[in-house]
Parts: C-alpha cells; structure tokens; sequence
C-alpha cells in the first residue's frame, strides 16, 4: 500500500502558462509599465520543470 502519491500538475494536467502570464501582466502594470501584449510577457515565464 503506498502512502503517498505524487503528480506533475503544472504542465501535464493543466496548462497555467496563461494565468502565469496574466499575473506577470498584473504586476508590470501595478508598477507603471505597459504591459499589453501577453505573448511579449510569456518570454518572461519560465518553461515547467
């Protein structure tokens, strides 16, 4: 009997790039950049491990 179970969610289940990239857009914004073109910021969120 196992008493732990392991699974790649990020990436493999689900694909969270897009809220990753949102929240990224939320913060430049928050600090007075402009941040509208999400596909500029996806360059800034790192690939799953």
């Amino acid at each position: 009997m196992y008493r732990t179970i392991l699974f790649d969610f990020d990436g493999t289940v689900f694909d969270t790039g897009e809220g990753v990239t949102k929240s990224v857009q939320y913060a430049a914004r928050a600090f007075g950049f402009k941040a509208d073109d999400l596909s500029a910021l996806r360059a800034f969120v790192g690939p799953p491990l």
